[in-house]
């Protein structure tokens, strides 16, 4: 069975750590609260440098007219995307910046614990990406 997944698809470039994902000074919010959850989506990605956001030019921010719920479905993230700590509110940050997240295709990913934002939020798919 083949599965279509549609959207608007944010590209990033390699190394993007789980301290970039939610950056430590928004752990405070307290994800059971409905209100502070949203928080985490708000500051999703917001530590990732401009040059590697939306890629290929970059300097592309990932929310636009929502400043809690980012348009972009899709995540194209390079290689070790979430390697660095063991970041537990990654997968909350962005679950809540789109609960639509479905996919992130890496061309390699940790298989430490942030292959979790990955198994938690949405479904890895490697793939070879070729660049041309």
């Amino acid at each position: 069975m083949q599965t279509t997944i549609t959207g608007k698809a944010y590209v990033l470039g390699d190394n993007v750590d789980t301290d970039q994902i939610i950056p430590a000074q928004y752990l405070t919010y307290d994800p059971s609260i409905p209100e502070e959850y949203r928080m985490f989506g708000k500051y999703a990605l917001s530590s990732v440098p401009p040059a590697q956001s939306g890629l290929p030019k970059g300097h592309v921010p990932f929310h636009t007219d929502d400043e809690f719920i980012s348009p972009y479905k899709i995540i194209i993230a390079g290689k070790n995307f979430g390697c660095g700590s063991s970041r537990e509110h990654a997968p909350i940050a962005l679950d809540a910046a789109g609960r639509v997240l479905r996919a992130h295709l890496l061309p390699q990913f940790r298989q430490r614990r942030l292959s979790d934002p990955v198994r938690e939020c949405g479904s890895p798919v490697r793939q070879d990406l070729h660049r041309r």
